[in-house]
């Protein structure tokens, strides 16, 4: 018997899918289909094993790996994903993530939008992943927005002053123009998507 998250997943518009010898099958999803086009574009991934798909905005992921391999002194990001586990609904996830020379030891994200501070997000004691790559520190950690903060990211989205700031025991780093710009397009297609699975 299917789930409803899965008879979601398998209305969309699903073209380019590839099976890995791994049981990772890739795809890509169009949410809102309009004729030809697609008004919401996600890169999909399954993994047959845990059952569960993660769908993320392409321009989220192509930064996640430019600032990665990169970016020389090292940047922040916030990467985000809807994921869909079988027999669970589909929700929005945020990972803050952090690439630099020296560790920050995040504790909290915040957005700030026309100059207030309109959502922001503690991480959990030893919630935050913290390893080396590449001979640079990296520190993430993931939390499923919950639906009723959905407004609060969209009103950050469309503000004309945007402020993402990443802080931690160490001080704070503040993210990049570019990535404010790409986060605040792909968070609205990331929120639109979950309410149409």
């Amino acid at each position: 018997m299917k789930t409803g998250v899965e008879i979601s997943l398998q209305r969309l518009f699903k073209r380019t899918k590839k099976a890995d010898s791994d049981g990772v099958t890739n795809y890509q999803a169009c949410f809102v289909p309009s004729g030809e086009k697609c008004e919401i574009f996600l890169s999909g991934m399954k993994d047959g094993f845990r059952k569960v798909d993660h769908l993320t905005p392409p321009m989220t992921a192509f930064q996640e790996m430019t600032v990665k391999y990169t970016a020389k002194s090292g940047a922040a990001i916030i990467d985000m994903r809807l994921v869909a586990q079988q027999c669970m609904e589909a929700v929005a996830v945020l990972n803050p993530t952090l690439h630099a020379k020296s560790w920050l030891f995040m504790n909290k994200v915040a957005f700030m939008a026309d100059g207030n501070v309109v959502y922001e997000q503690d991480a959990p004691a030893q919630g935050v992943k913290r390893d080396t790559d590449d001979g640079r520190v990296m520190e993430n950690w993931s939390f499923k927005i919950d639906p009723v903060d959905y407004e609060k990211l969209q009103q950050f989205a469309v503000a004309k002053s945007q402020v993402i700031r990443v802080t931690g025991d160490k001080g704070y780093t503040t993210l990049s123009k570019e990535s404010v710009e790409i986060f605040s397009k792909d968070v609205i297609a990331l929120i639109k998507a979950t309410k149409h699975c």
